[in-house]
This record gives C-alpha cells, sequence and structure tokens, in this order.
C-alpha cells in the first residue's frame, strides 16, 4: 500500500465546495475569476463531473492552488480556523482528509426545501435563507411557486438534499426537479 502522501497530488473543487459546505458553482467562479492567480503555480486540469443533469467542470487543484482557493474564500471564524488546520497540515494527502472529515458546526443553520410550481413540479434543493431562496426562484420561474416543506439540514455538507433527491430518483425531471409525486416520498 502505497502511503497517504503519493495518494492526493490534487484535489478536486468539489471536495472543497463539500468541506466548506458551500456550493461548487460559488468555488467555480472564484477559480474562473482568478485563473491566471492560479495558473502562476502551473496548470489548471479540469475534468467533467457525471451529474443526472449536464456535466459540470471540476478543477484540480494542487496543494499551493488549493491554499491560493482559501485565501479567496470569504471568512468566518470557522474558516479561519479550518484554514489555519490546513495548512498546518503540510500536504495535500493529509488536507484532503482533514476536508471530508469537517463538520460544519458553527456554520449558518442550512435547511432542505421543497417548492412546488404551478405545474405540480417539485424543486428539492438547500440553503441558508428559506425567505431569499424561494424569492430568488420565483424570479426565474413563469408561475407561482409554493413552498411546501422545509426543514434544518443535519448531515454535512450537501448529504441531506443529495438523499433527498436519490429517494426521489425515479420522479427525476431535469436539474432538482422532480415530478408531483416526489411529495409523497420526502418526509413532510
Amino acid at each position: 500500500m502505497k502511503p497517504a502522501i503519493d495518494v492526493a497530488r490534487r484535489v478536486g473543487t468539489s471536495l472543497i465546495a463539500q468541506g466548506f459546505s458551500r456550493e461548487h458553482k460559488t468555488i467555480l467562479e472564484l477559480v474562473n475569476r482568478y485563473r491566471s492567480d492560479f495558473e502562476e503555480f502551473g496548470p489548471l486540469p479540469k475534468s467533467k463531473l457525471s451529474t443526472k443533469g449536464r456535466p459540470v467542470v471540476e478543477y484540480s487543484l494542487d496543494y499551493n492552488q488549493m491554499l491560493l482557493l482559501l485565501s479567496y474564500m470569504r471568512t468566518t471564524a470557522e474558516m479561519r480556523s479550518l484554514r489555519v488546520q490546513l495548512v498546518k497540515t503540510g500536504t495535500l494527502a493529509k488536507a484532503v482528509e482533514l476536508l471530508r472529515n469537517f463538520e460544519s458546526d458553527g456554520c449558518p443553520t442550512r435547511y432542505v426545501y421543497a417548492v412546488v410550481d404551478g405545474f405540480g413540479n417539485v424543486k428539492i434543493g438547500i440553503t441558508r435563507d428559506i425567505d431569499a431562496r424561494v424569492k430568488s426562484l420565483q424570479v426565474a420561474n413563469s408561475t407561482e411557486l409554493r413552498l411546501v416543506m422545509y426543514r434544518e439540514a443535519v448531515g454535512s455538507g450537501y448529504s441531506d438534499e443529495v438523499r433527498l433527491h436519490k429517494e426521489c430518483a425515479g420522479r427525476h425531471l431535469r436539474g432538482e426537479w422532480f415530478s408531483s409525486d416526489a411529495l409523497e416520498l420526502i418526509d413532510q
């Protein structure tokens, strides 16, 4: 068996997003905005993550690129503490392990939710601010949305949302939208 240091020479942006309980697209926006900064440390390989929707780009960062990304992320007390721990690890393999085991205790409360559009389609998601999320969804929807369920997320990262998506997989329409009978599978 190879030592842990050889296992991870790069870390994917999706794992970083999950470790910090952030949306992956937010992490991608930072990398794209400051791409030339990241490339000062070497190439910035990208791959496609397969999802049920369209493929999503993921960047693979080396240790220095990961530290640069962390410096660009918004600072909270929890983020400062985790940044210190990541820098102290000294290797990407140890940093990846720390990210995988990071619990977002102390991070803002998140809620899993379900909204129904005028056609009966159900969107299942996760957010820190229910009211703001429903309002932002409403702007892009031609029918009135109705919040039918929300509860505090108890798992780390996006695990509560992912679990609901898996439970409703047979009723999947597109992205995070499901047919109306998905409501029967959600514990309301």
